[in-house]
């Protein structure tokens, strides 16, 4: 796998569950109401947004050629998911390190976690690293460019909703497009390679 995002046959990927058009609405609604709460952030666009279930890294197309018939398989033994959309929280969490990413939760049912499982097992068998990180179902909102002490945040309650389909983007990042806080600018763009419908 190359660690070299110049190399020009490279690109980086992760896995994810596409949000519904439904939530985005709803997502776009609760940053209009957020960002006069929380100063600083520079907002996501939610049409950009999305739950990762396996961040790939610096990889090549051939090797995710490779990585999507286990997906398939992992996304058509998993029914479509119903999940709660509720909280907020910042990574780093509260604490000595200032926050420089934003989220809002994502409580996911039993047969979301066995996905995003298979997901994991379905990389490390196609040769990528292991996932060190603790797997902690999000939508991100936005990030802090300086990074920001947060003692407190509002509420979000955004109900249930429903996720259809598991996919692989690649990222493409933006070159050459203000960052303000409070205007809601792509911090990176997203294409979709594949996409899985569940069930």
């Amino acid at each position: 796998m190359s660690s070299n995002p110049a190399a020009p046959t490279t690109l980086c990927a992760f896995v994810a569950l596409a949000l519904p058009k439904t939530l985005q609405a709803a997502l776009g609604d609760a940053i209009a109401r957020l960002e006069k709460a929380i100063p600083g952030v520079l907002w996501m666009e939610p049409r950009r947004m999305h739950v990762t279930l396996r961040f790939l890294g610096w990889t090549t197309r051939d090797r995710v050629n490779v990585l999507e018939p286990y997906l398939a398989a992992g996304a058509g033994e998993c029914l479509p998911l119903e999940a709660k959309v509720s909280g907020l929280g910042t990574f780093p969490p509260s604490g000595p390190q200032r926050a420089r990413v934003l989220w809002a939760g994502v409580t996911l049912p039993p047969s979301g976690k066995k996905l995003q499982a298979a997901c994991e097992a379905a990389a490390l068998e196609c040769g990528f690293p292991p996932e060190r990180r603790v797997f902690q179902a999000h939508v991100t909102l936005g990030r802090w460019k300086d990074g920001a002490r947060v003692t407190t945040l509002p509420d979000l309650d955004l109900g249930r909703t429903r996720f259809d389909n598991l996919v692989v983007y690649r990222t493409e990042p933006t070159k050459g497009e203000a960052q303000v806080p409070g205007v809601r600018r792509p911090l990176s763009a997203y294409a979709k390679l594949a996409v899985f419908p569940l069930g």
